[in-house]
């Protein structure tokens, strides 16, 4: 509705798509329009939230003041109306909630002026003891050094090498979602700090590099499996990296599993190390080959495939994450179970998600790639989650803009919209081709259009990449238009 709208152009700056006399009904709900009342990104803190809050309300008092000018010149209407009303009941609850501090949450360096309290995933292990599911995750850490020390991980030592170098290591707590938001599972991971290791001494710095799959190619697999009705199945193996052996003496300050810290001596690739990723891309590939008769791809290292008895199946494979997709599902469920026996594979079923990415497959024939879940969270991660988006990602070019010294979380909103670029949503890539040539001298004004460009992904975030077998194939049209005179670049 238009008060929305107009909601939205006082905390974006005035200049949101889709306000104006063509912007539709006014739905006077205070409670709604309080949820959808963002504004703009600020970085803050408690000593400065006041100036967060008279900022926003000078802009709703200026949004009020151009509205009276439209309508003493005559070119105002009931829509103008609505907003002046919308702006004066924002001000007093604006106003309130300064005043009383009421309803104010700040989230990593955001300020929202929200009815609700999103609570943010601890992202430390001193954040997870000191959250209401402490217990929880407790037991989280319990099992994972459980599994650490079934597997042979480090030998416990009195005593470190005079001169070698001790790395010590970090507790990792990770909340797994559903694709609904819902919590899957608490998931804890003792991690080395690999920064810390030495060149020559405690890595090979020749023998590193561990490439990961490309999205291009997971969409062509996808592609294949709606065209020509493949099955598809989702699995992850768990603590992969301990599976490969460490190739050099390493020393640790680690963790047992009551959460105090002991000496030890590295046996197998810890996660957090350089070499890790290597070590275990390596003795997976191994297994694949010798054992299962498989060969990757020459454009995709890690893409793996066998044709056999007619039946073909590949996997795609990113780190320890892999879909398998095959011709024949009773040969995908065999190397399912096969490859279960080798490691602690976890059998998914059909996928739901791939790499923060919405996968559904419908038979017969179908599937869908999206990034809706990814973008919500990227929108709550901002706090822009209850606006209402434009109808386009950006409207015009940036570089007749004056240009800045950078603004705080400018790059955050541009690296969390790339991905989505990337991957299910070349929709963005225009907008973002343009915003990210001014990482390092932006403005408020370029932020208000980066936050235009989220905002737009989040209205529009359950747009799809759809492959199905019988689709149709229309005609292609190409039309180009040239500017008359082109844009400094």
């Amino acid at each position: 509705g238009a008060g929305a709208r107009h909601d939205d152009a006082i905390a974006g700056g005035g200049d949101a798509p889709g306000g104006g006399d063509n912007a539709g009904d006014f739905n006077n709900n205070n409670g709604r329009r309080a949820r959808r009342f963002q504004g703009g990104y600020a970085s803050i803190n408690d000593e400065n939230i006041n100036d967060v809050f008279n900022e926003r309300i000078r802009a709703a008092r200026n949004e009020i003041e151009r509205r009276e000018q439209e309508i003493a010149l005559g070119g105002g209407n009931a829509d103008a109306r609505r907003c002046i009303t919308c702006a004066q009941e924002l001000i007093t609850e604006l106003e309130s909630a300064r005043d009383g501090r009421l309803n104010v949450t700040t989230l990593s360096g955001t300020v929202r002026v929200n009815a609700f309290k999103i609570e943010r995933d601890p992202t430390t292990w001193k954040e997870a003891m000191e959250s209401a599911d402490r217990n929880e995750w407790v037991k989280s850490l319990q099992q994972e050094i459980d599994g650490l020390l079934g597997k042979g991980t480090w030998t416990v030592v009195d005593t470190v090498p005079k001169g070698a170098n001790l790395i010590d290591c970090k507790i990792v707590p990770k909340v797994k979602r559903n694709p609904d938001g819902s919590i899957e599972r608490r998931k804890v991971r003792v991690a080395a700090r690999g920064f810390k290791q030495k060149p020559g001494e405690d890595f090979d710095p020749e023998n590193v590099y561990a490439p990961t799959l490309k999205m291009v190619t997971c969409r062509v697999l996808l592609a294949m499996a709606a065209i020509f009705g493949f099955t598809v199945k989702a699995a992850d193996i768990t603590q992969a990296y301990l599976n490969g052996d460490i190739d050099k003496t390493v020393y640790l300050q680690t963790y047992n599993r009551n959460g105090d810290k002991v000496l030890a001596r590295l046996e197998k690739a810890l996660y957090g190390l350089v070499q890790s990723g290597k070590i275990w891309q390596d003795h997976l590939f191994k297994t694949l080959r010798g054992k299962f008769g498989m060969e990757n791809t020459s454009a995709d290292e890690n893409v793996f495939w066998r044709r056999k008895d007619g039946n073909f199946i590949a996997l795609l494979i990113f780190v320890d994450d892999i879909l398998f997709v095959g011709s024949n599902k009773h040969e995908v469920d065999k190397m399912t179970k096969e490859l279960s026996k080798v490691y602690g594979l976890r059998d998914l079923g059909k996928p739901q998600t791939y790499l923060g990415l919405n996968v559904n497959v419908e038979e017969p024939g179908t599937v869908k790639l999206g990034a809706a879940s990814y973008i919500k969270r990227k929108a709550e991660e901002f706090g822009r989650d209850q606006v209402g988006g434009p109808l386009v990602p950006i409207t015009d070019y940036l570089f007749g803009l004056e240009k800045g010294s950078g603004v705080d979380g400018y790059r955050s909103i541009i690296g969390s919209l790339q991905y989505a670029a990337c991957t299910t949503r070349p929709d963005l890539a225009f907008a973002l081709s343009e915003l990210a040539r001014f990482q390092d001298k932006a403005t408020d004004a370029h932020m208000n259009k980066a936050i235009k460009a989220l905002d737009y992904a989040h209205r529009f975030k359950d747009k799809e990449i759809v492959y199905r077998r019988n689709a149709t194939r229309p005609e292609l049209r190409l039309r180009a238009n040239s500017l008359t005179t082109s844009p400094p670049r």
